[in-house]
């Protein structure tokens, strides 16, 4: 939890904040099919298996070597390709799923990170023109969730190097020349809205760094 502004308790329920989707692992029929091969493959594999080992020992062919020539080690290649196919196809199967998985998060990172770029300009704008009054409070309550849903988001995305850079923000002194830059806003409130667009501007530097 970061404090920007003071201390106010960290609400999830802010009014307009998009709902949080969980992660799509994608279209489910390409990956059953292919679970579904699988099973194909490791199933008709035992039978042969099964059957080539029958006849072999019947025959008695595990007495000695015999079972080691034709036709029983045309059963037993058989029964070994057909298992390695399972094999490889499970495990490209699985990297798929994957890369599905983490292309999707991506995704919705994005996502929501416009959605949060957005709204910061929102509160920006309200805070600039935001008298001393009970608008200027509920601002100020909205900022501190935006910076708290932006280090979670930060830390859902896998980075929470930068998930504590960011919530530092609210705990650094500002600079003069960050002051500087909002010298056309009251002194009463300089302070607020200066140490929100740093909090724009880190986010934004994440996000041209990690690419989102």
């Amino acid at each position: 939890m970061v404090g920007p502004f003071l201390s106010y308790s960290y609400r999830r329920e802010r009014s307009g904040q998009a709902p949080q989707k969980e992660y799509s692992r994608g279209s489910l029929a390409p990956k059953a099919r292919m679970k579904y091969l699988i099973t194909v493959f490791v199933s008709i594999a035992a039978i042969i298996a099964g059957i080539t080992s029958a006849i072999a020992q019947a025959h008695g062919a595990f007495i000695g070597n015999a079972w080691l020539r034709p036709p029983y080690v045309y059963g037993y290649a058989a029964t070994a390709i057909l298992a390695l196919i399972g094999i490889v196809t499970g495990i490209k199967t699985t990297r798929a799923e994957r890369k599905s998985i983490a292309d999707e998060k991506h995704k919705q990172i994005r996502i929501r990170l416009a959605t949060l770029m957005r709204q910061w300009q929102e509160i920006f704008t309200g805070l600039k023109a935001a008298t001393d009054d009970y608008r200027y409070t509920e601002l100020i309550k909205n900022a501190t969730v935006w910076a708290n849903d932006a280090v979670s988001l930060l830390k859902e995305a896998g980075h929470p190097t930068d998930a504590e850079l960011l919530s530092q923000v609210g705990h650094v002194e500002l600079a003069s020349d960050q002051l500087a830059r909002c010298a056309h806003i009251p002194e009463w409130k300089r302070n607020e809205v200066a140490r929100f667009l740093l909090y724009y501007q880190t986010l934004d530097q994440i996000r041209s760094n990690r690419r989102f």
